[in-house]
């Protein structure tokens, strides 16, 4: 469903003392518009991207886990890349 996916995660600031994404955790971050969007991260039965929730094995799931504050991750749907920086992670 996800062939051709890639994920590139560039660390920021030093996020060992940080929360780091994981599944349920709920993370904002900053999309390439310059917008913020607040997602929770859950498995693929609990997926519900209207109301916020995304699947870990999606592109942007499977780039945002283990990322901290201040990380910047890519993640390709198709042809296209996107790149978002982690605000903060609960």
């Amino acid at each position: 469903m996800y062939a051709g996916t890639k994920v590139v995660v560039a660390m920021g600031e030093d996020t060992s003392t940080n929360t780091r994404v994981r599944l349920g955790s709920t993370v904002r971050v900053l999309l390439s518009d310059r917008s913020e969007k607040t997602f929770v991260v859950g498995n693929s039965r609990e997926s519900d991207p209207v109301n916020g929730i995304i699947s870990d094995a999606c592109p942007i799931g499977r780039a945002l886990i283990g990322a901290g504050k201040g990380d910047r991750v890519s993640y390709q749907v198709g042809e296209k890349v996107f790149t978002v920086e982690v605000l903060e992670v609960w």
